[in-house]
């Protein structure tokens, strides 16, 4: 059952929340049910959208190429908004400085 190798690929908070609701769950479908409302429920997707739209300018401790790869993963599994492929570019573009921006964009 896909419940009981769910079990086995989780590690730390992930494990420890799995392992109180384990016994709550039928399904695999229950899970995913679960599993959405308690690490990507809307309330966190609208977080982290509006955790993008904040930034301003990458941190300096942290490359370009890191800090698109990192957004770009986080704003491809949005729902709420849904974004395409060229508006998660655009708003991530907002991010870096002009001359970087409009080779993006």
């Amino acid at each position: 059952e896909k419940i009981l190798v769910i079990g086995d690929c989780l590690k730390a908070a992930a494990l420890n929340w799995f392992s109180t609701i384990r016994f709550q769950l039928s399904n695999y479908e229950d899970f995913k049910k679960a599993f959405t409302d308690e690490y990507w429920s809307r309330e966190i997707q609208i977080q982290v959208w509006s955790q993008c739209l904040s930034i301003n300018q990458v941190a300096q401790n942290e490359s370009y190429r890191d800090h698109f790869a990192a957004w770009a993963t986080k704003l491809r599994h949005l729902q709420v908004p849904k974004l395409s492929e060229k508006e998660i570019v655009k708003n991530i573009a907002k991010h870096y400085p002009g001359y970087l921006r409009a080779i993006l964009v």
